[in-house]
């Protein structure tokens, strides 16, 4: 088990049964500790007596505050102060300016009460964007703001606990948000920018508003797709 107690090993805050294999996996757990305990034991604890032959390797361990396991950020002697999973890309010279479509694929959870951005595509600031999120009620939506100003905002579509596809296209006139082979919002009256420079994957473009969940497989096309393509690419 991975297990999490004080430093006497009297008192257990995490005992989050695994299965130990003969390949590199990744296990996390969430623990919560009191307010005057300042040490803590993290080790692999062996829940069964049994006789076991061969080595167990332990690598990368990883302790921070939220309610999920984040990337593995190395470290050295030093705490890392780099904001978790805040992943920003340059493509203003590689995208369509004024169309195009979003693709990716994250893990579920209960998100109530938490706003949560799951891709952002942006001009580096508050004015030109388009990104879809996931509401404080749980559910994903799309905004887009042009020119400083709200011209869509569109979307209620329930985050499944598990693998989630989202596809969001969108050009002048013409948005559509999907969601595990959904339309969960679409708009029909809005005016896209034209002078996106920067993609953040799992955050706002400032490194805000943070998913904080697996995301991956994420993929820029230059078109605006079909809505047979979207349907068949997020099923």
């Amino acid at each position: 088990a991975l297990y999490v107690s004080n430093s006497s090993s009297t008192v257990a805050y995490l005992n989050h049964t695994i299965t130990i294999t003969d390949e590199w996996t990744r296990y996390s757990g969430s623990f919560t500790i009191p307010s005057d305990i300042t040490t803590v034991r993290i080790r692999a604890l062996r829940t069964i007596s049994e006789t076991f032959g061969g080595s167990l390797l332990i690598w990368g361990v990883q302790v921070e505050t939220g309610t999920k396991a984040t990337s593995y950020i190395p470290t050295t002697t030093v705490p890392m102060n780099r904001v978790a999973d805040a992943l920003h890309y340059a493509v203003g010279d590689v995208i369509t300016q004024g169309q195009g479509s979003l693709y990716c694929e994250f893990w579920g959870g209960n998100y109530a009460g938490t706003v949560r951005r799951i891709l952002n595509i942006s001009d580096g600031t508050y004015s030109n964007r388009i990104y879809p999120y996931i509401k404080d009620t749980g559910g994903v939506a799309v905004i887009g703001v042009t020119a400083g100003s709200t011209v869509i905002n569109v979307g209620t579509g329930p985050v499944s606990s598990t693998l989630n596809k989202l596809m969001l296209s969108y050009k002048n006139n013409s948005v559509r948000l999907y969601l595990n082979g959904v339309l969960v919002g679409s708009d029909t009256s809005c005016t896209i920018p034209t002078n996106f420079t920067t993609l953040s994957a799992g955050c706002a473009h400032d490194g805000t508003l943070q998913l904080n969940t697996e995301i991956g497989n994420i993929k820029y096309f230059k078109e605006f797709l079909t809505e047979e393509g979207i349907k068949l690419t997020t099923l």
